[in-house]
């Protein structure tokens, strides 16, 4: 690309001086000179500590876990991350059936079966669940740093989606959209 048809402001943003057109990706090549891309600049987290963190790799071992559908990690200029997790309902709740107990889901009216303790996502137990998950799967990952260990979360229950405008038509998390919809929730967890 020689650059923006009759725009040389534009050109002049997207094309460095050596000539590099900047997509705004991040990657790097693999010694088979594959070039393999593993997030967005835009994306990136700063900490207060200046430990840049790309939250794309993060994000997709969390979700390894069989007992977390989605999430998002958040904590531009804070101490550490955070993260909004969409929870796997079903797994949790075939989890706690295992312990005789039921998980009771907002909305959901089904009554607990006889001789089951009824618990909710907020419950202490379900909480230690998901950061032991939370732990796991991040420390498992290849090129783990301390910095990448996710302090607080909170649970939402609403799928991020296309038709709730949370998710892009390419199936990518709108992370300011996200961010502005449960910014009292996020500025909470770093109180």
């Amino acid at each position: 690309m020689e650059g923006y048809y009759r725009n040389p402001e534009a050109t002049q943003k997207a094309i460095d001086p050596d000539g590099w057109f900047d997509t705004g990706d991040l990657g790097w090549i693999s010694r088979d000179g594959n070039v393999v891309l593993t997030g967005r600049a835009k994306d990136t987290i700063v900490l207060t500590n200046g430990e840049n963190i790309e939250p794309q790799p993060i994000e997709d071992a969390c979700i390894r876990s069989k007992y977390i559908d989605q999430i998002m990690l958040v904590g531009q200029d804070q101490r550490s991350l955070g993260a909004l997790i969409v929870p796997n309902v079903d797994a949790l709740q075939a989890w706690a059936a295992t312990q005789s107990r039921f998980m009771a889901i907002p909305g959901d009216e089904t009554p607990a079966p006889t001789g089951f303790t009824t618990i909710t996502l907020e419950d202490d137990v379900v909480q230690k669940l998901l950061r032991d998950e939370l732990t796991r799967e991040v420390k498992d990952r290849p090129g783990y740093k301390p910095d990448d260990r996710i302090g607080p979360f909170r649970v939402v229950l609403e799928p991020f989606s296309i038709e709730n405008g949370l998710l892009t038509q390419t199936l990518k998390v709108r992370r300011p959209v996200v961010t502005e919809r449960y910014r009292d929730m996020i500025d909470a967890m770093f109180v």
